[in-house]
């Protein structure tokens, strides 16, 4: 029997509809607790990528950010966080506290020195110690008490006088002004400056320092050449002929060659006491006779070289006449006896 062609067309069509329908899902087989375990670890990921995988909180207004700060805060205690907040607006330096105070007091002045001496200037030390006072916001009533604690030498015995009156800072300034900067003490150091010449054990470099400031102090218009040819007629002859033949720029070229000339005459004076001190052969050393024989005086008796008493000759000629005086004492004495008896 022949097929029919329509049933196998049913057929075929009847096939392709079932596989084109999809299939059933299929349920997911249970697992067991340790694949369960295995699974959770692989989602949650390594301990570090905890904060990449958190989710991202959504952003609120920012009415409400604030409040959610603030709520935070008190229940902190809200000390730090204000705290934190407050230094945020100061720059690097004040944020934090131990770099504050470095770069606080790193700027202060040290408190001014004064010893009387003629080359200190007064009036900048008292320059100094108004920077001093306004750095350090010293209150009035307290500056002279300060800044008294810095004079020295005779500032220091000139102030004793007055330390116990209590005086203001206004008054510490006029005596001050009216003991060293005067101008009787002015026309003393003028006539000081041109007149004393250097020491013969004084340094050459002290010596320069010292004038060059009171010319700055007596004569601050004096020019620099004056200046130079000035301090080189106050130096010692020794070194004076060593710098006039030089052409001196300025006080650092003065220095620098009075310190070499100086140097230079050290090093010949050390020269010449090594000539002139006598050289003890190192292969026959000098025996302990020869010694007391240039020390010793030369003796009267003999030839030798040793104290009188000493002299064995003196010794024994002092003996004999020792012995010869008593004889003669003893015989007076027996013939007086022998005068009596005859009697």
């Amino acid at each position: 029997m022949a097929p029919n062609p329509s049933n196998s067309s049913s057929d075929n069509e009847s096939s392709n509809q079932e596989e084109r329908s999809p299939s059933p899902e299929r349920t997911p087989e249970p697992q067991n607790e340790s694949n369960a375990s295995d699974v959770a670890q692989s989602e949650e990921g390594a301990p570090g990528d905890a904060l990449d995988d958190a989710p991202i909180p959504k952003r609120n207004p920012p009415d409400m950010d604030n409040a959610g700060n603030n709520g935070g805060n008190d229940a902190a205690g809200g000390a730090g966080g204000n705290r934190d907040a407050g230094l945020r607006g100061l720059p690097p330096a004040m944020q934090n506290w131990n770099a504050f105070c470095q770069a606080l007091y790193g700027h202060r002045p040290p408190l001014p020195e004064f010893k009387g001496l003629g080359h200190e200037d007064p009036q900048r030390y008292l320059r100094k110690c108004e920077e001093y006072i306004e750095s350090y916001q010293i209150p009035e009533g307290q500056r002279t008490s300060v800044i008294e604690k810095g004079l020295r030498g005779d500032a220091d015995k000139w102030w004793q006088c007055y330390k116990t009156l209590d005086f203001d800072w206004p008054r510490f300034r006029e005596l001050l002004a009216n003991r060293f900067d005067s101008d009787a003490i002015k026309g003393e150091l003028i006539a000081q400056l041109y007149s004393k010449k250097q020491g013969d054990k004084e340094s050459v470099g002290a010596f320069l320092q010292e004038k060059y400031l009171l010319f700055q102090r007596v004569r601050p218009n004096e020019t620099e050449a004056n200046k130079v040819s000035t301090l080189v007629n106050l130096v010692k002859p020794s070194l004076r002929k060593t710098l006039r033949p030089v052409t001196l720029v300025d006080f650092a070229d003065l220095l620098n060659r009075s310190l070499q000339a100086e140097r230079d005459e050290g090093e010949e004076t050390q020269n010449k006491l090594k000539a002139t001190k006598p050289v003890v052969s190192d292969n026959k050393p000098a025996s302990q006779n020869s010694d007391k024989k240039t020390t010793l005086p030369q003796c009267w008796h003999c030839p030798e070289r040793h104290f009188h008493k000493d002299c064995a000759i003196y010794q024994a000629k002092r003996g004999s006449q020792s012995e010869n005086w008593r004889k003669a004492a003893d015989k007076p004495a027996s013939d007086a006896t022998n005068s009596n008896d005859r009697k």
